[in-house]
């Protein structure tokens, strides 16, 4: 949809088709970019978990 900010002539049937014309042939490569965040995700869970273990503890 960036390309449909950057022309705003550009109607959205146009921005979806190019869209898919750069992404054809990348979409492994997203994907493993959107695995690498759910590590992110995980380690976030795991550290607030760790500090409500750890500081309940000393209350």
């Amino acid at each position: 949809m960036r390309r449909l900010s950057n022309n705003p002539k550009m109607g959205y049937k146009e921005a979806l088709e190019l869209s898919k014309k750069m992404t054809h042939g990348e979409k492994f490569n997203i994907f493993v970019l959107n695995l690498s965040f759910f590590g992110w995700f995980i380690l976030g869970v795991l550290t607030f978990v760790y500090r409500f273990i750890v500081f309940s503890s000393l209350l």
